[in-house]
């Protein structure tokens, strides 16, 4: 649950496992993937896949972390009176848990 504090805090107090992240395919026996799992830099596990289209996602959640740092950098010098500039604030937002 969200508190007013958390809803409050400066984006970059929220914490996250930091980037990079990296995918890792889970075999059955038989060496077909059953899902990916999304590591952290020190190898610890983030998040899992399943389903279709599992890779997909994986690679949309490995590459979050990098995402979040390049639109804070591009939101730091972008023109503010533009809808991009309204969107990219509510995504990083959205991404640091700042939006219920």
């Amino acid at each position: 649950m969200k508190t007013e504090e958390t809803l409050t805090a400066p984006v970059d107090a929220v914490v996250h496992t930091p980037g990079p992240w990296s995918i890792e395919e889970a075999l059955d026996f038989n060496g077909r993937v059953l899902f990916h799992m999304v590591n952290g830099p020190d190898g610890k596990h983030v998040t899992s896949t399943w389903g279709d289209p599992h890779l997909g996602n994986a690679n949309l959640m490995a590459a979050a972390p990098d995402l979040l740092d390049a639109l804070r950098r591009v939101v730091a010098i972008s023109d503010r009176k533009h809808d991009a500039w309204d969107a990219a604030k509510a995504a990083i937002a959205k991404a640091s848990g700042l939006v219920v």
